[in-house]
């Protein structure tokens, strides 16, 4: 039995695939004090096992074993027809990096490259599905990061019927935020003009940090644990942000919406370039 209430489009979990997954494991249960269960071998791929992880008893995601690509974050998206939107996925353009597949209870998925080139899955979610999200240590906010806009707008309004609004002026900023509900759920940004060949489009998923510890603090306590500063923590209309890469190279984003400011304090705001 699949959970079938999860609203279409809506951000449903999140899978590091990564190169060194050991490291990644003690890196994230250090910074967001993540605990692990370890689920069935063929859930990881290749005979590696599959790590929940969780906060508080609660899922915030899954880590797993990857060799033939970099480390990286893949955002999941609620679907409650799985077959189906990935055919209709596939006609609008998306490539299978993974068929369909059972993760136990949290449901069916298939991993995707969508017509802007970035890696995206779709979750048919199950009935023993949880995610946490909006707290310290979970998903809070994802951006889909790519030069190729008019096909990820395609993409995803037609797959997903999200509602759009559009911030900037498509020249100098072309900032998409796209609406479940009337509700803020993901964003699509264009990258700046110079970003070099080396950037692939790609989903930047950003997780909450405690009030009492803040963005500054938790890029200090990252980066004495390995991970990379890519853009300085700054003030935004939406929080405190900042952008690293883990230990194994997996960009990843902070944000405290605690300090949310109304404006950017950022010079230059580019953590496309990467």
């Amino acid at each position: 039995m699949l959970y079938a209430s999860l609203p279409r489009g809506l951000p449903c979990w999140v899978d590091l695939c990564s190169t060194e997954p050991s490291a990644a494991l003690d890196f994230y249960a250090t910074l967001f004090d993540w605990e692990y269960q370890t689920q069935s071998a063929e859930q990881g791929g290749a005979g590696d096992d599959y790590f929940v992880a969780t906060r508080d008893g609660i899922p915030v995601g899954g880590i797993s074993a990857r060799r033939e690509a970099a480390s990286s974050w893949v955002l999941h998206l609620a679907t409650q027809r799985l077959t189906e939107a990935s055919s209709t996925a596939q006609r609008l353009g998306a490539q299978v990096l993974r068929k369909e597949e059972e993760l136990g209870a949290l449901g069916r998925r298939v991993v995707l490259r969508d017509s802007s080139l970035a890696e995206i899955a779709l979750l048919q979610a199950g009935n023993g599905w949880q995610f946490e999200v909006g707290r310290p240590g979970s998903l809070i906010w994802a951006e889909l990061i790519t030069n190729r806009v008019r096909f990820a707008d395609h993409f995803y309004e037609t797959l997903f019927e999200y509602e759009t609004r559009e911030f900037g002026d498509s020249r100098r900023s072309d900032f998409v935020v796209w609406y479940v509900g009337g509700d803020s759920v993901l964003a699509r940004v264009r990258m700046v003009k110079d970003t070099g060949p080396q950037t692939e489009p790609h989903w930047l998923v950003y997780f909450g940090v405690d009030p009492a510890v803040g963005v500054d603090q938790t890029v200090a306590q990252a980066r004495s644990l390995g991970a990379e500063l890519r853009v300085d923590p700054f003030d935004s209309a939406y929080g405190r942000i900042a952008v690293l890469r883990d230990v194994t190279g997996a960009r990843f984003g902070l944000i405290d919406p605690g300090e949310a400011t109304g404006h950017e304090t950022a010079a230059i705001y580019d953590p496309y370039d990467d």
